[in-house]
């Protein structure tokens, strides 16, 4: 059983670094063309139902189950940063902390209100260790 998951993982991986360079990818099985010219969000939104649409036919529980990892590896591997972008959110977490957390998470998250209050009442180096913390964590 553990060979199995490995085997499955790896073939994730394969095929979530195919998606990711727009190279035909296959679910154990089903045809390369099936999810050809599909965008990241369209393919890890996919429901099992949806895949049966376009694949022409019932999938089996095995093309399921490579489908949903297959789908969670994409989703992993597109939402990580560019290094370009991460250099850049560093140098600037020590510039204005708050604006570097913000730009990494995206949105006005917790860690982003965290981040202004040790900016503004550590007298600034208590917000640029934890935008640090925050930019290298994942």
């Amino acid at each position: 059983m553990k060979h199995f998951f490995a085997i499955i993982a790896l073939f994730m991986t394969i095929n979530a670094f195919a998606f990711v360079h727009e190279t035909p990818i296959t679910v154990a099985g089903l045809p390369e063309t099936a999810f050809q010219g599909m965008t990241a969000d369209n393919f890890t939104s996919m429901s099992a139902a949806d895949a049966a649409k376009v694949v022409g036919r019932d999938l089996t529980l095995r093309e399921k189950v490579s489908l949903k990892a297959a789908q969670k590896a994409v989703k992993k591997s597109s939402s990580k940063e560019p290094d370009d972008m991460k250099l850049i959110t560093i140098i600037l977490a020590f510039v204005l902390s708050p604006v570097a957390v913000y730009l990494h998470q995206g949105d006005f998250t917790r860690d982003f209100w965290i981040n202004l209050a040790l900016y503004i009442f550590c007298l600034w180096i208590g917000g640029v260790i934890h935008a640090l913390y925050i930019i290298n964590k994942k």
